[in-house]
C-alpha cells in the first residue's frame, strides 16, 4: 500500500526567458510485504524541481525528483517531456 501527498510550487508568471520553474515536496507512506523479509512500513519525504518552456508549437518541460522507494533505498527520478499541439 502507498499514500502519497504533496504540494507543487510555481509563480504566477513566467521569468524574463520564458521558463516556468517549479519545485515540488511531499509526503509518501509505504508498506511491503515480503515472504522473506516481513513487512516493512515507513514514511519519507521527496522533493522535486524542473522548469517548462514554450519552444516552436509545443510545451517543453524537464523534471527531477528524489525520494525513498523502500526503506533505506532511495530513488531518483529524471524527466524530459515535449507536448505538440496542433
Amino acid at each position: 500500500m502507498n499514500v502519497n501527498i504533496g504540494a507543487k510550487l510555481e509563480p504566477l508568471t513566467r521569468m524574463a526567458n520564458g521558463f516556468l520553474p517549479y519545485v515540488s515536496f511531499g509526503a509518501d507512506y509505504a508498506t511491503n510485504t515480503s515472504t522473506v523479509s516481513g513487512t516493512h512500513t515507513f514514511f519519507t519525504s521527496r522533493i522535486g524541481a524542473g522548469f517548462g518552456v514554450e519552444m516552436g508549437a509545443g510545451y517543453l518541460s524537464f523534471d527531477l525528483d528524489s525520494g525513498n522507494v523502500q526503506k533505506d533505498v532511495r530513488d531518483i527520478g529524471v524527466q524530459a517531456t515535449y507536448q505538440f499541439s496542433f
